[in-house]
């Protein structure tokens, strides 16, 4: 599949509006939890840095592998989850960008 430029520039670029939509919060705010049992605006910001790199190799595999099959993702499974959930906003978006150069 060929994927348009628009899509492209979208893929590449779609994780720089978070800091946009949250301008402005401040770390109580990101780690509210709205429903107690739900994530925070901050644990899914963790999440996505934390999956990232998993998505990026999980693509790896299905371009080099003939039929790839990958295990079910628990983030609280995973152990470097707990890593990014202490990390700060500014990290956390730090990461973000840092991993999707390196891909």
């Amino acid at each position: 599949m060929i994927l348009s430029d628009v899509t492209l520039s979208r893929l590449k670029t779609q994780h720089e509006v978070i800091e946009v939509l949250i301008y402005g919060w401040n770390d109580d705010e990101l780690r509210f939890r709205p429903i107690p049992d739900k994530w925070s605006v901050h644990e899914n910001i963790a999440h996505l840095a934390c999956y990232q790199p998993r998505v990026i190799a999980r693509t790896n595999k299905i371009l080099k592998e003939e039929n790839p099959s990958f295990e079910s993702y628990i983030p609280e499974e995973d152990p470097e989850f707990s890593k990014f959930l202490s990390m700060t906003f500014s990290e956390l978006i730090s990461n973000l960008k840092s991993s999707r150069i390196e891909a």
